[in-house]
């Protein structure tokens, strides 16, 4: 009769071990965001679950605490009760007292840690996991109600603990941290993506959106290089004029050079000039004054600022204060959802199929060509596909110089002034390339 009372006391226990199990896994895999919807909601057991997430190092102290208590005395009830309960039969199949006993201990010990593995870690710990909240709902008033019995072990255990992990040079928490950074959020969209949770299209422009804070003004400018800008002392028809010969219609006023932009004017401005004064207003007194930011601005800022602005475009300029580009709002839009081609894009800006390569502008960055092509550009201290080429070259480039790049080969098709407007790419297979035109690069 006492290994039955034994052996019903360590089913007790289990299941107090399986509560605690189940505890300290409800409690660190619960959604902190879901908990607290669900008890603006008014679910029932939601707001023991975020009180118990505010003091979540001490609940797991005390789960702690309890999976060992109870752990112990199972393994102390158990195999006894067990080892007596099989005295007996093991004795009557002819087994003298010595080896029933022995055979008994080590079949009490094994019955006891399956039981304990089965009920009190693996099943609580997956059941748990299944349904974090619900589980967590359903043990927080008990927890709450054993470390209140027990916040004095708790507490010392607590302190003594956190002085040990302030000895090894960390700060202890209380909390989780819940936030979760820009890469970490980008890799979730990615694999719910890759499950079907959430649309190609949609992980995209949120991987896109998450990207933003790391590439600054100058990623996406248009560069001083190919601006199209007009002097103050310029007319309403050149205005005008410059729109139709260029397409495009905003143009930054300058006063003596490039470095002294006073202003943008827009071609709708020149046209709402009467035509019998189209030649004697000047750009400088139709300008609006324009929006200058740092190149090191990020995209994400920028794109507030404009927005919050009502503007479309803004100047770009150095730590010096001269000119560096122009970036518009299309310009960061294209970051987010693709490029968007309209009626002004020229070819040559864009990437196009011909035959097995591609023809490429020098202009895009190694990332576009990367997402858009495959072609593995590597990152360096350039901007563009143009400056990976001349840094290969380490001289300026001319037309028909060649860059091989894992398996690709870059060739200079387009050389405009002193910069590489077009290149085309080529699949090589290895060690096809001629030695003395090869630069091949390892990517990191």
């Amino acid at each position: 009769m006492t290994e039955w009372l034994l052996l019903l006391a360590a089913v007790v226990l289990t299941a107090l071990t399986g509560f605690f199990v189940a505890a300290e896994f409800s409690f660190t895999t619960v959604d902190r965001g879901q908990a607290a919807e669900a008890e603006r909601e008014g679910r029932r057991g939601a707001g023991g679950v975020v009180q118990a997430l505010q003091g979540l190092s001490t609940q797991l102290s005390a789960a702690q605490l309890g999976i060992t208590i109870t752990t112990l005395l199972v393994g102390y009830l158990a195999e006894p009760a067990i080892g007596g309960l099989l005295d007996g039969p093991l004795e009557s199949l002819g087994l003298n007292a010595g080896t029933a006993t022995a055979v008994a201990v080590v079949v009490g010990i094994a019955l006891a840690t399956t039981l304990q593995m089965l009920l009190g870690e693996l099943g609580p710990k997956n059941l748990a996991i299944a349904s974090p909240l619900a589980v967590a709902a359903a043990v927080a008033p008990g927890m709450r109600a054993f470390t209140t019995v027990f916040g004095f072990v708790v507490r010392a255990l607590q302190r003594l603990a956190n002085a040990i992990v302030r000895k090894l040079g960390f700060e202890p928490r209380e909390e989780l941290d819940d936030a979760r950074g820009a890469g970490e959020l980008a890799a979730v969209a990615r694999r719910s993506a890759e499950e079907g949770d959430l649309s190609p299209t949609a992980a995209r422009l949120l991987d896109r959106s998450l990207g933003l804070r790391d590439k600054f003004a100058t990623d996406v400018m248009t560069p001083r290089t190919r601006l199209v800008a007009l002097p103050h002392t310029a007319t309403a028809a050149d205005v005008i004029e410059t729109a139709i010969r260029s397409g495009n219609s905003r143009f930054p006023v300058w006063h003596d050079d490039l470095d002294d932009v006073t202003g943008l004017v827009h071609v709708k401005q020149a046209v709402a000039v009467p035509e019998d004064e189209r030649g004697t207003r000047t750009a400088g007194e139709l300008a609006r004054p324009v929006l200058a930011v740092p190149s090191s601005l990020h995209l994400d800022p920028l794109l507030d600022l404009l927005r919050d602005e009502g503007l479309q475009l803004a100047l770009v300029v150095d730590e010096w204060g001269a000119t560096h580009g122009i970036v518009t709002l299309e310009d960061i839009v294209e970051e987010l959802v693709g490029e968007i081609a309209d009626e002004t894009d020229r070819p040559l800006r864009q990437l196009r199929r011909d035959g097995d390569g591609w023809l490429v502008s020098g202009l895009l960055r190694p990332d576009e060509v990367r997402e858009r092509t495959g072609i593995a550009v590597p990152e360096g201290r350039y901007e563009t596909v143009a400056g990976f080429v001349t840094q290969q070259l380490a001289r300026l480039p001319v037309e028909g110089d060649t860059v091989d790049v894992e398996g690709h080969r870059l060739t200079v098709v387009r050389v405009e002034g002193r910069r590489v407007a077009g290149l085309r790419a080529d699949p090589v297979p290895r060690g096809d390339e001629p030695a003395a035109r090869r630069h091949e690069v390892a990517q990191s």
